[in-house]
């Protein structure tokens, strides 16, 4: 029996129906590396880290993230400058090359999209807008993987050294 609230019902297809919807649109982007684009996008959150830092928030390894980075800064699409607060760190930045880029992404990805719906759409689309806006307001990630890990028996926000 399923003993979720009508709340809990609706916030789990809001959370299946985005990731869809990040999927499809990730679809559209055609040749454009999907990890440099999602690296765009946390920069773009989050401002200049440091690779760790990446790593962290993209939840990959260090070593992927470095990688990352060295071909993103081939293409130009970031830079990196010295660390202020660590003198042997270094931070990781857009450039104007991938601020354009991320940019034009996001409103040819919103032009799809608005192509499917009504001018008259636009107030439940800024509803939703603000619905998930004041959701992400909160730290999920600390809650989401503290909750998720209680029920598993384990913190997935510590994960553990060693092989999976």
């Amino acid at each position: 029996m399923d003993d979720a609230t009508p709340l809990e019902s609706a916030t789990e297809d809001l959370v299946v129906q985005a990731a869809r919807l990040v999927r499809a649109v990730r679809r559209l982007e055609g040749d454009l590396p999907a990890a440099g684009l999602r690296t765009l996008s946390v920069l773009d959150e989050h401002g200049a880290v440091t690779v760790t830092r990446l790593a962290e928030l993209d939840r990959t390894s260090q070593p992927a993230a470095s990688a990352l980075v060295k071909g993103l800064v081939e293409r130009g699409w970031v830079a990196t400058r010295p660390d202020p607060a660590d003198g042997r760190g270094r931070l990781v930045e857009t450039t104007e090359v991938g601020r354009t880029l991320l940019r034009d992404v996001r409103r040819r990805n919103a032009r799809v999209l608005a192509d499917r719906l009504s001018p008259g759409d636009a107030p439940r689309v800024e509803d939703a807008v603000r619905l998930l806006r004041e959701v992400l307001s909160h730290d999920l990630g600390h809650d989401l993987s503290h909750e998720l890990g209680h029920e598993l028996g384990h913190d997935l926000a510590r994960p553990e050294e060693g092989p999976a």
